[in-house]
């Protein structure tokens, strides 16, 4: 009997051992543990406890290193450690950010549908002031999820990526901007472009550009001075207005130029991200429409083939009448004064 008991007492403690391995097993299994890390995460994350969110996402990682919504999480957490008000030195904002943008793009490099890691980015990026990387994300997000919100968000940004290429519209226009920019073949990139705000194109014979101060890169020409409007009044009986005999000279004692130039097409307008001045005239323009999708101060297409000038009246630097849009030696309609 009492050898019965002891047995019975034997088996019942390896049973309860063994139970008790399986409890604490099953409590510190690494499924249990990255459960209780995503909890703490979310908990500390609703509590504005970012540190310590930190710290449990980081610990789900580490159990679990392909884990989508730890980094999600912890992107999270250094978001608002980066915008708690005077926690944090400049130099940890900066880190911050930094670490929040590598948990992101690790996201993606886990699952590249997850729309949420695309819109943090691209929120990221709009705060920063870098569009080229905010042009990218959204394009890359259109592309891997075909949500519509990130083709909207590009055709409100309507701009171009640095690294791009100009898709040039005028081959004539093309070879000045060329000349000016010192690239005579191959690819010219979007950013070969950023530093030019003021485009200035006489026919297709001269072009005249400046740049943004502190530019590495030099003007085409600094000192130009030209003119573009050269009327002789008539001395015919029969006629008693203006006879236009020249377009334009580069400067003052330069031969003035009696003919138009080539350009027809200035679309490729649009990758200079930049500008905020351009003047081109004397040419064969007739639709300057791509100039609604720009950010402008001041824009003159004299001596071009427009015939709807009500857009560019806006500018109201220049003056644009049907005056300006007659071939040379016609008679103008200006009477005598």
């Amino acid at each position: 009997m009492k050898k019965k008991t002891k047995l019975i007492i034997c088996l019942s403690a390896v049973l309860l051992g063994i139970l008790c391995a399986c409890l604490i097993l099953f409590f510190t299994s690494p499924k249990q543990r990255l459960g209780r890390q995503m909890t703490l995460g979310a908990k500390y994350l609703t509590e504005n406890n970012y540190e310590e969110a930190v710290i449990a996402f980081t610990a789900a990682i580490e159990i679990e290193p392909r884990l989508a919504e730890a980094y999600l999480g912890r992107a999270e957490a250094f978001l608002g450690l980066a915008a708690a008000p005077g926690s944090s030195s400049e130099e940890e904002q900066a880190q911050w950010f930094t670490d929040a943008e590598n948990d992101y793009l690790m996201v993606l490099s886990i699952d590249t549908t997850i729309e949420e890691a695309y819109l943090k980015l691209a929120g990221l990026y709009t705060d920063q002031n870098r569009l080229d990387d905010l042009i990218h994300i959204l394009r890359d997000g259109y592309a891997a999820t075909g949500s519509e919100d990130f083709q909207a968000q590009l055709d409100e940004l309507d701009k171009p990526a640095g690294d791009d290429m100009v898709q040039w519209s005028d081959p004539a226009m093309e070879k000045l901007v060329r000349e000016a920019v010192n690239i005579e073949s191959g690819p010219v990139y979007v950013r070969d472009l950023d530093d030019i705000q003021t485009l200035e194109i006489l026919g297709d014979q001269y072009i005249f550009i400046k740049r943004t101060p502190g530019s590495n890169t030099t003007d085409s020409d600094t000192d130009y001075d030209w003119s573009y409007r050269f009327l002789t009044r008539l001395s015919n009986e029969n006629n008693s207005g203006w006879k236009l005999d020249a377009y334009y000279s580069p400067y003052e004692d330069a031969e003035r130029v009696m003919v138009r130039g080539n350009i027809k097409d200035v679309e490729s307008l649009w990758y200079f991200r930049n500008l905020k001045t351009v003047q081109i005239i004397a040419n064969h323009i007739s639709d300057v429409s791509i100039l609604k999708r720009m950010d402008l101060d001041s824009a003159n297409f004299w001596a071009n083939e427009i015939s709807d000038t009500s857009f560019l009246e806006q500018y109201g630097v220049f003056e644009h009448t049907s005056e300006q849009f007659v071939e040379i030696g016609d008679i103008l309609s200006n009477p005598e004064t």
